[in-house]
């Protein structure tokens, strides 16, 4: 294991990122254990249990017992927040020296995990709002997870190229804390990694911009936020001073949605923005309505979109010396594109709820208690990270940046189970060696592959 017997083998390359875990609390037998689960997760396709690892490819490849690998499970549960830590750290790396100066992205959203029984932790009957089962409510694990998306590259237009890599995903306890005060617990853990002179925006769909989260927003200086909002959300003007006594309107005159004027059309949809209040937050925000034929979405900025980096090359045509938000019918729509392209890249964490759905059997964990199921999708955040991270970080992998998330899987699998077979094979041409001539072992090779051959 201390070399997988080539220094430039995928293995060893696959090791190195599980060397140094003093840092996270584990010990060095322990960290070898969470690699091997972390190995067995990119080479089995159908991952049902544990116990399915183990019978499919840890008991064929170490000489631990199944309880072994239930034990390290929890341990990883114990040590989770320093091993996302340590993660996000190892993220921050990435960035290339080209992309230093654009923003980091925070994408933040839950998604509901039907069970069945009731003698898992947690579990509960929930409302599911994309009716995957066919029901409105579902016996089910509902589970907040909170992604970061790094600038990898730029393209061939000298815009960035952001890659969507999950942080973190813990199961919603109503009795211990509400979804708000768990995913603003989430986010304050990871702006603690991040410098604070880097500019975050936090990505959020209509459920998540209210208590907690807009409190955390308010009170860091470098985090905003780009979120959709109901269409009923209240709007209010700026006050304007009157000069008579009293004490100030605290709001302007209440602003409609049908007030905002759409001066822009852009891809079919007519797009108008407005300075304004709210009673989200005591701060004047930026509200953009979207009009598609009969449907009107409404979105919130914290920030001014004019400020915004343009991340895409339709929005790079932005004058903000045009830029007006005194009135609703007087405001200048264009910087909404620049905001709207920023809450675009949330989609990416949709993505990755379908990837581990689908491809990576994200509901099918067998482990009961909060911490173990925690840990598993620990390591399986931890895999699907590690093959997105390859082909940005070895060269010779690079081709593999083409590829679907489902072939580099496939890919990997197969140049894992090639190198634990050499590995293998050179261990016991060693063991012959050290009691056996030469000649004999070279005998004995060619009769393996004889063997190989007609099988094949």
């Amino acid at each position: 294991m201390n070399s997988f017997y080539q220094k430039s083998s995928l293995l060893t390359t696959l090791h190195a990122y599980f060397s140094d875990l003093k840092a996270a609390g584990l010990s060095k037998p322990m960290g070898l254990n969470y690699f091997w689960l972390c190995l067995a997760l990119l080479v089995i396709g159908d991952r049902h249990s544990i116990r399915h690892l183990f019978e499919q490819f840890l008991g064929r490849v170490t000489k631990h017992s199944l309880n072994t690998f239930y034990r390290a499970l929890a341990v990883i549960g114990d040590h989770l927040p320093q091993l996302e830590v340590r993660n996000l750290t190892y993220l921050l790396t990435l960035i290339p020296t080209t992309c230093q100066d654009l923003p980091l992205l925070l994408v933040l959203d839950d998604t509901v995990q039907p069970k069945f029984g009731h003698k898992f932790t947690g579990v509960k009957y929930l409302f599911d709002h994309a009716a995957h089962t066919g029901k409105r409510l579902v016996n089910a694990h509902d589970f907040v997870t909170l992604g970061l998306m790094i600038p990898t590259q730029r393209d061939q237009d000298d815009q960035p190229v952001y890659t969507f890599l999950p942080l973190a995903t813990h199961l919603y306890q109503a009795e211990q804390a509400t979804k708000y005060q768990q995913a603003a617990q989430m986010i304050k853990t990871t702006l603690k990694s991040i410098a604070s002179d880097q500019q975050v925006f936090l990505l959020c769909d209509s459920w998540y911009p209210k208590a907690e989260i807009n409190q955390l927003v308010m009170t860091q200086p470098n985090l905003a936020m780009i979120a959709n909002v109901r269409k009923d959300t209240a709007m209010f003007g700026l006050p304007k001073r009157t000069g008579k006594r009293g004490r100030p309107r605290k709001y302007g005159d209440q602003i409609h949605l049908g007030n905002i004027a759409l001066n822009l059309c852009s891809a079919g949809d007519q797009i108008g923005i407005v300075r304004c209040l709210t009673r989200l937050m005591p701060q004047p925000v930026y509200m953009i309505r979207v009009q598609r034929k009969t449907t009107c979405r409404l979105f919130m900025a914290t920030s001014a979109p004019e400020e915004l980096a343009a991340i895409t090359t339709e929005t790079l045509a932005v004058d903000p010396t045009q830029l007006t938000y005194r009135t609703p019918e007087t405001s200048a729509p264009a910087p909404a594109l620049r905001a709207l392209a920023y809450y675009q890249k949330r989609w990416a964490i949709e993505t990755y709820f379908y990837e581990m759905k689908t491809f990576w059997h994200f509901g099918d964990y067998a482990v009961r208690s909060v911490g173990k199921i925690e840990a598993d999708h620990h390591l399986l955040n931890t895999a699907y990270t590690l093959m997105i991270v390859l082909p940005l970080t070895q060269p010779s992998l690079a081709f593999l940046v083409t590829k679907s998330l489902r072939e580099r899987k496939l890919w990997l699998s197969r140049q894992i189970q090639a190198a634990l077979f050499l590995a293998s094979l050179a261990r016991q041409v060693q063991r012959r060696l050290k009691t056996t001539p030469a000649k004999v072992v070279i005998q004995w090779l060619a009769s393996c592959w004889s063997g190989v051959s007609e099988k094949l």
